[in-house]
C-alpha cells in the first residue's frame, strides 16, 4: 500500500513538474487579441521590419507586460524613431523591446523624469546595470501609444539576441499568432540587363500580371516568358495573417530552375545596421513611381545584406537562343505557409522593343570610391555609397523664389544612395553675414526642405552630404521659428487644466532644441515631433504660488532663437 502512494505521489508530481515546464518561456505582452498590423522581416521604404506591430484596437493605453523575467537594460526617450521605447534582457539570452509607448509605470517614470531633469532633457537614452530595475514575467511595464514616427496607436515589439543586438522573428518564440494563410503572388517583374538582352522583345522592365489557380499561382494566360542573353527576376508577394486585413511580409524567397536554386533570401534574423540594403533589395524606382514594394530574386554587386544564400550567379540568369527553362518561386511566412508560382522562359533572338541609350557624363562603380569635379560642382561617392554602375549626369536649371543661387539636378531620383555623398557647389556669391545661415536644399517639389543644415562655407564654395540624387540648390535660413500656445493664455487661470500645450515648427532648418521655462525653473516639455506638439503635464517639480511665468525659447538647426513669455494663474491641486 505504501508504495502504491508512493508511486501515485510520484506520479503526480511528475504530471505537475511537466505541466510547468510545457509553459512557454515568454507570456505575451499585450492582454488582449494579438493581431497583426505588420510582420518580422516586411519590407518597407527603407528598411527590413525589424519586429512585429500589434495592434492595440485604435487607442492608446493599454497594459503592457514584460514577457519574462528579466531586468530593465535600455531606456530610449526619442521624439521619432520608436519614440519612448523600453528594452527588458532575459536570462535566457534575449532581449525584448517595446516601442511607441504613451508611458511607463511609476517607478519607471520617475527614474525617467530624474534623468530628464538631470540633464534637462526631453530625450534621453539610458543604460541601466542589472540591478537597478529588474522585473518578473507579468508586471506591467508600461502602456501602450503612438509616440515617435508611429503613424497610429499600435506596440512595436522585437526580441533581440541579447550579445549580437540582431533582431529576431518574434513569431518563432510562440505568441499565439494565428496564421495559416499562405502567401499570395500578385506580380511578377522581369528585368533584361546589358546589350542584346530582352524579355518578350523588350529592352526595360516588363510586367507579367499573376493569378491564382485553386492553391496555385501562374502568369495570366499560362504565358511563356520569351528572353535572350541576362535577365532577372522580382516577385510581388505579400502576406496577410489571420484576423487582420493588413498586409504583411514574407520571410523567405527561393527562385529555382530546372531544379536548381539560383536565389534565396532568409531573413530569419536581422542586423541593425544592414536595414538599408532593402533599398537594393526592393525595385526603388518602381517603389518612387507608384508606392509598389517588389523582391527582387538578383543581388546587385553593392548589396551586402547577409540574408541571401550565397549562390553563384547571384539569381541573375542566362537565357541562350535554344533554351527552355523551367522556373519555380517559392515564398514562405513566419508560420511556414507556403505559396509557389512555376513558369517557363524559352530563348528568343527577337528584339521588338526600342533599345534607351542613356547620356551620362562619367560612370560610377560601386564597391569604390567615385569623384567627379568640374569648374562648377564636385561629386564624392564613398565606397559603399552605391549599389550598382551609376551612369552619372547633371545639368544647371535656373534659380527659384526660394532658392539662393541656380538649382543642379544631381543624378537620377530614382537611383537609390546607401550612405551619403559629398557634394560641393562653386562659383557662388555669398554673403558674409549670411555664411552661418546657408542650407542645402531639395527643390524637387515646389516646397524646398533641407538636405543638409550645417555645410561647410568656404568663400565661394559649400560642401555638404545628401543621401539621395535629386534637384539641390541652397538657401538661407533666417527665419526662427514660431511658439503657437494651444490651450494657454496670457494671464487665464488654468487650475483646472492637467497640462499646457505648445506648437513649435520651423520653416527649414529644422528644431535643434527647446527649452521650457516656469518661474525660471526648468521643466519637461514632451515633443512629438510628427505634430510639432510641446506638452508639460504639471508634475511635483511646479514650483509653489499661484501666479506663475512660462518661458519657451526654441533655436533651429542655423542658430535662429524663438522666446515667449506667457503669464498665467495655476495653483497645484491635490487629488
Amino acid at each position: 500500500m505504501f508504495f502504491k502512494l508512493l508511486a501515485i505521489c510520484l506520479l503526480s508530481l511528475l504530471i505537475t513538474v511537466n505541466s510547468v515546464t510545457s509553459q512557454p518561456y515568454f507570456s505575451n505582452p499585450l492582454d488582449i487579441n494579438q493581431t497583426l498590423s505588420g510582420s518580422f522581416g516586411e519590407l518597407r521604404s527603407s528598411n527590413f521590419h525589424s519586429g512585429i506591430d500589434i495592434k492595440t484596437n485604435g487607442v492608446t493605453g493599454h497594459n503592457i507586460y514584460a514577457i519574462a523575467d528579466g531586468f530593465v537594460s535600455r531606456i530610449n526617450i526619442s521624439p521619432f524613431g520608436y519614440g519612448k521605447a523600453i528594452y527588458i534582457d532575459h536570462p535566457n539570452g534575449y532581449t525584448s523591446v517595446y516601442a511607441h509607448l504613451d508611458g511607463f509605470v511609476l517607478q519607471i517614470s520617475d527614474y525617467i523624469e530624474r534623468e530628464q531633469y538631470e540633464k534637462q532633457s526631453f530625450a534621453v537614452n539610458l543604460f541601466l546595470e542589472p540591478n537597478v530595475m529588474p522585473v518578473k514575467k507579468g508586471d506591467i511595464i508600461g502602456f501602450s501609444g503612438n509616440s515617435g514616427t508611429s503613424m497610429g496607436p499600435h506596440l512595436h515589439f522585437e526580441i533581440r539576441d541579447t550579445r549580437t543586438q540582431k533582431a529576431l522573428d518574434p513569431l518563432k518564440f510562440n505568441f499565439n499568432i494565428v496564421d495559416n494563410i499562405p502567401p499570395r503572388f500578385y506580380n511578377l517583374y522581369l528585368y533584361p540587363f546589358g546589350e542584346n538582352s530582352h524579355v518578350d522583345g523588350e529592352t526595360q522592365r516588363i510586367r507579367k500580371h499573376i493569378v491564382r489557380k485553386g492553391n496555385t499561382f501562374q502568369l495570366a494566360n499560362n504565358d511563356t516568358i520569351k528572353a535572350l542573353n541576362r535577365i532577372g527576376f522580382a516577385a510581388h508577394v505579400n502576406d496577410r495573417v489571420n484576423n487582420s486585413n493588413n498586409i504583411c511580409g514574407i520571410v523567405n524567397l527561393i527562385v529555382e530552375v530546372d531544379d536548381i536554386k539560383t536565389f534565396e533570401l532568409n531573413i530569419s534574423e536581422i542586423s541593425f545596421n544592414e536595414v538599408r540594403y532593402v533599398q537594393s533589395h526592393i525595385d526603388y524606382e518602381l517603389y518612387q513611381k507608384q508606392k509598389r514594394l517588389v523582391h527582387k530574386c538578383f543581388i546587385e554587386p553593392g548589396n551586402k545584406f547577409s540574408n541571401y544564400t550565397k549562390i553563384n550567379g547571384n539569381g541573375y540568369m542566362q537565357v541562350g537562343p535554344t533554351d527552355t527553362l523551367d522556373v519555380k518561386i517559392t515564398a514562405y511566412d513566419s508560420n511556414k505557409n507556403r505559396s509557389t508560382i512555376k513558369f517557363v522562359v524559352c530563348g528568343s533572338k527577337q528584339v521588338t522593343g526600342k533599345v534607351h541609350e542613356q547620356t551620362y557624363i562619367q560612370k560610377f562603380v560601386p564597391n569604390s570610391s567615385n569623384i567627379f569635379e568640374d569648374s562648377i560642382l564636385k561629386i564624392i561617392t564613398p565606397a559603399n555609397a552605391l549599389y550598382d554602375t551609376v551612369l552619372f549626369n547633371y545639368s544647371v536649371l535656373p534659380k527659384k523664389s526660394n532658392t539662393a543661387t541656380s538649382v543642379y539636378r544631381i543624378g537620377n531620383p530614382n537611383t537609390p544612395l546607401h550612405r551619403p555623398i559629398e557634394i560641393a557647389l562653386k562659383n557662388l556669391s555669398i554673403p558674409v553675414e549670411l555664411s552661418d545661415k546657408v542650407v542645402l536644399v531639395d527643390c524637387s517639389t515646389e516646397k524646398i526642405t533641407s538636405i543638409d543644415a550645417k555645410p561647410t562655407v568656404n568663400d565661394n564654395e559649400i560642401i555638404g552630404k545628401t543621401r539621395v540624387f535629386t534637384d539641390i540648390s541652397i538657401a538661407y535660413d533666417t527665419i526662427a521659428p514660431t511658439i503657437t500656445p494651444l490651450n494657454i493664455k496670457n494671464n487665464e487661470n488654468i487650475t483646472s487644466k492637467k497640462s499646457i500645450k505648445l506648437k513649435i515648427i520651423d520653416n527649414l532648418s529644422g528644431i535643434k532644441r527647446y527649452d521650457g521655462f516656469i518661474d525660471n525653473q526648468w521643466v519637461m516639455f514632451d515633443y512629438d515631433a510628427k505634430n510639432d506638439l510641446l506638452e508639460y503635464t504639471f508634475d511635483s517639480r511646479f514650483p509653489s504660488g499661484i501666479e506663475h511665468v512660462l518661458r519657451i525659447t526654441v533655436s533651429d538647426n542655423v542658430g535662429n532663437i524663438s522666446e515667449r513669455e506667457i503669464k498665467f494663474i495655476k495653483e497645484m491641486q491635490n487629488d
